[in-house]
């Protein structure tokens, strides 16, 4: 509701928000297919597709405001966004307490409307483990790529991620 406000409320010293009192909820179709396949208990792979479609979704856009100093952000119901992403999950134990888990994943978001952007990223992870009686020991490291907002168009890049973890479990 809070999107659907006609009052201009400044942000900063350059940008404006206001909201639409017009806006409309819109149609959103998702589609989630995925298949594991466990060939032993050491070795098991899944591959996955997701779809998801968004039918004249509300989307943000940009015009000069207060006499050129400034700009406002509007918000309207215009064109369609889509999210597709497929990728494979690998999970293997070389050894019998080591387990080593693998990820990668494609990723196309495209956006239309008043504005029009499109990306592809390749986001990916590792995760390993060893397990020593009752005690284990783990480590990842994933970069989550780049995104981008359906909303608006920003595309943002985040940093690798990682960490160390060791614990103990007894039942």
């Amino acid at each position: 509701s809070a999107l659907k406000s006609v009052n201009v409320l400044k942000q900063n010293e350059f940008l404006y928000i206001t909201g639409n009192p017009e806006l409309k909820s819109w149609p959103h179709l998702g589609i989630y297919p995925g298949y594991t396949w466990t060939l032993s208990n050491r070795f098991s792979a899944s591959a996955f597709l997701n779809y998801v479609r968004d039918f004249n979704p509300m989307q943000a856009f940009y015009q000069p405001y207060a006499d050129g100093n400034g700009v406002i952000r509007q918000i309207d119901n215009s064109g369609w966004s889509q999210d597709f992403s497929t990728g494979i999950s690998i999970s293997y134990y070389p050894i019998r307490n080591l387990q080593v888990q693998a990820r990668i994943r494609y990723n196309n978001t495209q956006i239309s409307g008043m504005v029009h952007e499109h990306l592809n990223s390749l986001p990916w992870s590792i995760d390993i483990n060893y397990y020593l009686n009752q005690f284990y020991f783990g480590a990842y490291l994933a970069d989550n790529g780049k995104n981008m907002s359906t909303f608006d168009g920003t595309i943002y890049k985040s940093k690798h991620y990682y960490y160390i973890s060791a614990g103990w479990g007894n039942n």
